[in-house]
């Protein structure tokens, strides 16, 4: 699984994948565990039977998820050689189930997949019976697939498999494929849609009452948030799913969950803690854990002892896991860069060296493994005055990196291709079922058709014996009349038949060319958001590109004027408009890069929880005089505790830019209405919003009685700067804005118009549980010294030049460098500076979140305030952030030092 080199999240995530594969669906494991009959006694049992007993028991001992993987793939083999050749389909085929399934719990995924590909043949054939055979085998191999990086096949074999248990209601474990689909999109960058696979599976496992799959999605849910430091929604999710975790009875269930649950104290810095519950943990483990699990809680707590400086405890929970870990390379190797990050903080530089050799060429096929080994060889080499060679191994390091970078961005766009022509494949296979349809309705009127001439024809023949008849006799014309009219009575009922036939095909056929017209929209619509998706990955990465240098320029002069008023106080009029105007001008072009990383989702927002009718009532006096009195406001099903976690200001900015459109629409006279609202969206009412977005939400719509806007132009209304108002009227409508505050919050935006009828504008953001805060201190805030000093680290000479100059005529004592080595020379001799001012995006091997590490690793009394154009760092614990471009007041306020 290949995941950024510099995460934190990067173990969880391969110890995610080991307790994936450990947790794959066995033989015919049952929803939850039996509790009537101990492990020991089904041993028993078995030793003591012979025949077809014996083999039943052995069966039922493979479905036991609490005995050792070992001795079930034995018991597997052993039933797989005995009844090869036989014709006995449903005992061999739990055996290669159980067989495939253990081998790549062991570690031998390609040998478990081959095992798989076998059973699929023999379940089969007991389908119609036994369909769970089919079910697992096929769920399993798809697991396995996708854990050795394939990322195309798997998809359809999951599809497939949801789609074959439709028919059985909840007697298959659909859960699981519902996991393994979820583990797939993660590892091809796909977070959202793996968060939705994961919700549908612990839904329909906890609806079925499988207590297991619901646990293990439980687990899986939390892992995946953790891996993206939303810990907030990894301790929910621990509490969602503990109930069914103590339900499903499985150690090692329960032995994985414990786990993360000390994987989310060590996140929020409860390090001593965490540490001694997982050596606890790892030290009580029952001897039916499997040693691969237990190796993760070594790793966990070599990660925990290792940020608290106990770096020989480190190293020995490192080579416990080391010892565990041998089947899962990754992991493995993981392992072997822990224990000699321990060595290296102790200063055993020359057993690193000595080591790091044969482990370098051991993990070349493991990306991520290698690159962290190549960054400790460096740090090391480095130690030992080897600076060339250190040098070059992290450029060695960051050419793998970028090449790691492509090949996840490609990983990516082949899932999403997957699922779109798996979609494709689906829809093709309906509009066959219905064309065969079509088919067998014409084939039944045909033979109607004839059955129709048959009879018109025998009654030809009949009617021209009764004329020649006649003259026979009155009584016998008399019978013949009588039957004549019978038989025309019959020729009516045919052509009613007919007709009714006729009726009933023209039906059949008007509601086929519905459906047809239905699912070529659908796939329309699908190509549209497939386009729209590769549209705004391309707009992100321009934007983000043309921030940081647009910014860089920005903050020049911003920071020229700040030092030009600040040396000439007494500049006359004239001279101070000009600098005046070259400022607005600067803070114009900022708000505009703000709306293009708005749009494309790279702002930084600052998100807390809002209660939506207090946040409404604060409101409304900005609002009307913005817009003025002709707004009236309503609110729908919202209770006391509804509450969104989102950017409070940005809300109201977006809210207000609609209202204001509105406003330009309908003119002195028009009407405005600002609706308020909880919707709860899912499968049968999810309508414009679309599949994904389902649950409860809080609606905020605008509707204006105004000219509308024509159809032509309302999918580029949320474009940048595009506009229906005329050149003369600003830079565009600003919904490129809210759209992207929209999704950036996990909501949506749609807008729809009638020409000449008026406008619905609509946000959609997630309802989240109130919670009162809580009355805290606020902090205390204590201004840094005058003439203290700053190191500036900035690789553009002209933002170096203006922020010197600023930060001197503050009264700072200032030094400054233009890249990372030249800093840490700086550093290296002499005092270290209090603060230092660092740009993120540098030249050479080590940028600014490098050196903030490298800093705080040695200096830890100096602060380390880093300098961004867009919202490109994941703020955490120690990290502050000075956006760009920055005023003098914005530079005085970042330099003030927080204490407790």
């Amino acid at each position: 699984i290949f995941v950024p080199a510099k995460s934190p999240a990067m173990l969880n995530r391969l110890r995610h994948l080991v307790v994936l594969i450990v947790f794959a669906v066995s033989s015919n494991a049952p929803a939850q565990l039996p509790t009537t009959e101990p492990l020991d006694e089904l041993r028993h049992k078995i030793a003591q039977s012979t025949g077809l007993d014996q083999v039943e028991l052995r069966l039922k001992f493979l479905e036991r998820n609490d005995a050792p993987i070992v001795e079930r793939f034995e018991v597997a083999s052993k039933l797989v050689d005995e009844f090869t050749g036989r014709d006995e389909p449903r005992i061999l085929g739990l055996a290669l189930l159980a067989k495939g399934t253990t081998q790549g719990q062991l570690g031998d995924l390609k040998k478990g997949i081959e095992i798989l590909a076998v059973a699929e043949p023999q379940a089969k054939l007991v389908a119609d019976k036994f369909p769970e055979i089919f079910f697992k085998a096929r769920s399993n191999r798809a697991l396995y697939l996708v854990a050795l990086g394939n990322k195309t096949e798997p998809v359809g074999l999951l599809h497939e498999v949801i789609e074959y248990a439709k028919p059985y209601g909840d007697k298959l474990s659909v859960g699981h494929a519902y996991l393994t689909l979820a583990m797939l999109a993660e590892n091809s960058g796909a977070t959202q849609r793996a968060v939705e696979y994961l919700q549908t599976s612990f839904d329909v496992s906890t609806r079925a009452n499988q207590a297991y799959i619901a646990g293990a999605a439980g687990e899986t849910t939390v892992a995946l948030f953790y891996s993206e430091q939303q810990f907030e929604l990894a301790e929910r999710w621990l509490e969602k799913a503990q109930p069914w975790v103590d339900q499903s009875g499985n150690p090692g269930l329960i032995f994985s969950f414990e786990m993360r649950r000390e994987e989310v104290r060590i996140a929020r810095g409860e390090l001593a803690t965490a540490a001694d519950n997982l050596r606890r943990l790892a030290q009580s483990a029952q001897p039916n854990i499997e040693v691969q699990m237990v190796g993760l809680v070594y790793l966990a707590l070599s990660s925990a002892e290792q940020q608290q400086q106990h770096f020989d405890a480190a190293h020995d929970a490192a080579r416990e896991a080391i010892a565990r870990l041998q089947s899962f390379p990754r992991s493995l190797y993981l392992a072997e860069h822990m224990r000699l990050e321990a060595l290296f903080e102790k200063g055993e530089y020359s057993q690193i060296i000595e080591e790091m050799g044969p482990l370098l060429e051991k993990s070349s096929d493991y990306l991520l493994p290698s690159i962290k080994l190549r960054e400790l060889y460096s740090r090391t080499l480095s130690k030992l005055g080897r600076h060339e060679e250190a040098l070059n191994e992290l450029r060695q390091s960051e050419s793998i990196e970028k090449n790691r970078l492509k090949e996840r961005a490609q990983e990516q766009m082949s899932f999403m291709t997957a699922i779109f022509e798996d979609k494709s494949r689906e829809q093709e296979l309906a509009v066959t079922k219905q064309q065969r349809l079509a088919s067998e309705a014409n084939s039944r009127l045909s033979e109607a058709d004839a059955e129709r001439q048959a009879l018109i024809a025998r009654h030809a023949t009949t009617t021209k014996n009764i004329v020649i008849g006649v003259s026979l006799s009155a009584l016998v014309a008399c019978v013949l009349i009588v039957w004549v009219l019978g038989q025309s009575r019959a020729t009516r009922l045919i052509a009613k038949r007919e007709r009714e036939l006729n009726d009933d095909l023209n039906q059949q056929l008007n509601r086929q060319a519905i459906t047809l017209r239905s699912e070529e929209e659908s796939r329309r619509k699908l190509e549209m958001a497939v386009e729209r998706k590769h549209r705004d990955e391309a707009l992100g990465k321009l934007t983000g590109g043309v921030a940081h240098d647009f910014n860089n320029l920005l903050t020049v002069i911003l920071n020229c004027n700040e030092v030009i008023h600040m040396r000439e106080p007494n500049l006359a009029a004239p001279l101070r408009q000009l600098l005046d105007s070259s400022t607005t001008a600067a803070q114009a072009g900022a708000d505009i890069i703000r709306e293009l990383l708005s749009y494309a989702r790279q702002e930084s927002l600052t998100p807390t929880l809002v209660q939506v009718s207090h946040w409404l009532d604060s409101v409304k006096v900005l609002f009307r005089q913005t817009v003025g009195e002709s707004v009236s406001y309503s609110e729908r099903d919202l209770s006391e505790g509804a509450a969104i976690s989102v950017d409070a200001a940005r809300l109201t900015t977006s809210v207000i830019n609609l209202l204001s459109n509105a406003k330009d629409a309908v003119g002195p006279n028009g009407s405005i209405e600002l609706v308020v609202q909880k919707v709860t969206l899912d499968a049968l009412n999810v309508g414009e919003w679309g599949d994904s977005m389902t649950g409860p939400f809080v609606q905020f719509e605008v509707r204006d009685n105004g000219k509308g806007i024509p159809e032509d132009q309302l999918p580029m209304v949320c474009d940048p700067f595009f506009t229906t108002k005329g050149s003369k009227s600003g830079t565009g409508l600003g919904l490129s804005s809210v759209l992207g505050f929209a999704r950036q919050s996990r909501g949506e935006f749609r807008l729809v118009s009638d020409l000449g009828r008026g406008t619905v504008a609509k946000i959609i953001l997630p309802l989240c549980d109130w919670k009162a805060p809580t009355s805290e201190a606020g902090p205390r805030l204590q201004s840094l010294a005058r003439k203290g000093s700053v190191l500036v680290v900035e690789d553009q000479d002209a933002v170096r030049f203006a922020t010197v100059s600023m930060l001197q005529m503050m009264g700072f004592e200032v030094a400054e460098a233009n890249n990372s080595d030249a800093a840490m020379r700086i550093l290296s001799t002499g005092k270290p500076p209090e603060i230092v001012l660092s740009d993120v995006r540098m030249p050479g091997p080590i940028d600014g979140i490098g050196l903030q590490r490298w800093i705080h690793s040695r200096h830890a009394e100096t602060r380390v305030i880093l300098m961004s154009g867009f919202s490109e760092i994941q703020e955490s614990v120690g990290t502050e952030i000075l956006q760009k471009p920055f005023t003098r007041a914005e530079l005085e306020k970042a330099l003030i030092k927080k204490s407790a």
